[in-house]
């Protein structure tokens, strides 16, 4: 995964400059919730970087989660794991490698 940084220019010269790592995108960590009883998808929620309110999600996949996505307020973020929640649930644990 290859990190650069991305230099945005100011629409005026009074607003400063603002540089981002990671694809462009401020980065976010996300609490993750593995699907439990007869919900299937993963659930997660995170702090956003622009409006700094907390946004919930959804992916079908774990795999998924992670990355660049759009987040609840519309702009775009790179999404990192923080932690999983498995409530206990061992298979899903073993395939996640904890």
């Amino acid at each position: 995964m290859a990190r650069h940084l991305t230099l945005t220019r100011p629409r005026s010269r009074d607003s400063g400059v603002q540089l981002t790592l990671d694809y462009g995108q401020p980065r976010a960590t996300a609490s993750v919730y593995a699907p439990t009883g007869r919900r299937r998808l993963w659930w997660l929620s995170y702090r956003c970087p622009h409006c700094h309110g907390t946004h919930l999600g959804r992916s079908r996949r774990f795999g998924d989660i992670e990355g660049t996505r759009r987040s609840g307020c519309g702009r775009m973020i790179w999404l990192d794991i923080a932690t999983v929640d498995t409530k206990g649930d061992t298979q899903i644990r073993g395939r996640l490698g904890a």
